[in-house]
C-alpha cells in the first residue's frame, strides 16, 4: 500500500469520525430543547437575594430588579416630532444647562435625562 493511499484513509477516517460527531452534538442539542430564560433569570435573582441575605438588599434591588412599570410606551413607533419638528416639545420642558459639579465633574444631560462628565487628564 503507498503513502498517498494510508493519507487517503486517514483523511476519511478523521471527516467520518468529524460527520458522527457533529450528528451527535446536534442530536443533544435538539434533545435539550429550548432554554427556560425566564426560569434562568428567576434562578439567578433567587441566588443574588441567598448571597446578599439582609446586608445588600438597596444594591440587589437598585441592580436587578426591574421597577414597576408606569405604563412607559415600550412600542418601536418613532415619536410624532422626529418626522415633524415642530410638535416636539417645548425646550424648557426637557433642557438643563449644563453645570460645574465639583473640581472636573460636570453635570451635561436635560431634566428627564442625565449624566456627569469628567474632564480630569
Amino acid at each position: 500500500m503507498g503513502r498517498s493511499t494510508r493519507m487517503r484513509r486517514v483523511i476519511v477516517a478523521a471527516v467520518a469520525i468529524a460527520t458522527v460527531w457533529a450528528a451527535g452534538a446536534a442530536a443533544q442539542q435538539r434533545a435539550a430543547g429550548a432554554r427556560d430564560f425566564d426560569g434562568e433569570y428567576r434562578a439567578a435573582v433567587q441566588a443574588a437575594k441567598d448571597a446578599a441575605a439582609f446586608e445588600f438588599l438597596g444594591t440587589l434591588v437598585r441592580t436587578c430588579l426591574l421597577p414597576q412599570s408606569g405604563g412607559e410606551n415600550t412600542s418601536d413607533t418613532m415619536p410624532d416630532f422626529v418626522a415633524d419638528p415642530k410638535k416636539a416639545p417645548a425646550r424648557e420642558t426637557w433642557y438643563a444647562e449644563p453645570a460645574k459639579v465639583f473640581d472636573d465633574l460636570y453635570f451635561v444631560g436635560g431634566k428627564v435625562h442625565s449624566s456627569a462628565a469628567d474632564r480630569s487628564p
